[in-house]
């Protein structure tokens, strides 16, 4: 914090100097440029200042031309009265400048507030008080008091504070034994379906087991497929009227084959093995 406040104070300083400064010059700065202009001297300036504007260099083809220097000095005399002018640019930054060093300075200000430990203790034993007078007990204000002034006295409040006895006598409420019970009490017959161990819990459903038989009966459907297919298609032509005995599994196999040859527009059908089958009487209508 004592950094912060050097610190502070060294921006506040020079924003104040250059502000004054600002101030105190641009009178004279507006004062000199107007009585140029009406002496002529102004002219005489933009000559000095086109001549003096592009820095010295050996090679005198990229220097401008002295029009083009005359135009750019006499723009930046321009630029620098309107600066200066009443209300304008200068006047402008300085009343910015010193609003912000109200801003910091106010920042500041607060920041030290905070900072600053507060020793009003009339307040918090005004709140204490209070927090004793909305006491429920004298048992809730002795704790309230303990933690106060981390004391455990008074062990006895006095009766201005905590009230009578009579406050929390209530003759007309029993005791708490006397009450109803606030509990329903639930016994299990005694009985002999009751002796036995409780139900054990239902076993967790392995899925594994089931999913790898799943697999093994799929891989098994798939290799006599397989293998219905090799012995069909195992020599290059197949004839189905040379066929004199045809199982069912064949006669599903065959009418498959055919359905997806007479669907295909070059009547051919894939086995799954990856060889291809070709249908070489699509036109004919009986088997």
């Amino acid at each position: 914090l004592e950094s912060y406040q050097v610190y502070k104070a060294a921006v506040v300083a020079y924003v104040h100097g250059f502000a004054q400064a600002l101030t105190q010059y641009s009178r004279h700065v507006r004062e000199l440029l107007a009585e140029w202009s009406v002496t002529g001297k102004t002219a005489r300036l933009i000559e000095i200042a086109a001549e003096h504007l592009d820095p010295p260099t050996p090679n005198m083809e990229n220097r401008r031309t002295q029009e083009e220097r005359t135009e750019e000095a006499s723009n930046q005399l321009e630029a620098l009265t309107h600066w200066f002018a009443v209300g304008k640019n200068a006047d402008s930054f300085r009343r910015n400048a010193l609003a912000e060093v109200d801003k910091v300075v106010r920042r500041a200000t607060a920041l030290a507030s905070a900072a600053r430990p507060s020793a009003n203790y009339a307040a918090n034993l005004n709140s204490l008080a209070h927090q004793l007078l909305l006491a429920k007990d004298g048992e809730a204000a002795q704790q309230l008091f303990s933690v106060a002034f981390a004391n455990t006295l008074p062990v006895h409040l006095p009766e201005s504070l905590a009230g009578p006895p009579s406050s929390t006598h209530k003759p007309d409420e029993r005791a708490t034994c006397q009450e109803p019970p606030t509990v329903k009490l639930r016994l299990r017959p005694v009985s002999r379906f009751n002796r036995g161990e409780p139900p054990l819990e239902d076993p967790i459903i392995d899925n594994r087991t089931l999913l790898r038989n799943l697999v093994a009966q799929h891989e098994a459907k798939l290799q006599e497929r397989l293998q219905r297919f090799a012995h069909l298609f195992r020599n290059t032509l197949l004839d189905i009227g040379t066929f004199e005995i045809i199982t069912p599994e064949d006669r599903a196999i065959l009418t498959e084959v055919i359905d997806g040859c007479l669907g295909d527009t070059y009547h051919q059908y894939r086995v799954p093995d990856g060889s291809m089958v070709v249908l070489l009487n699509p036109e004919e209508t009986s088997y």
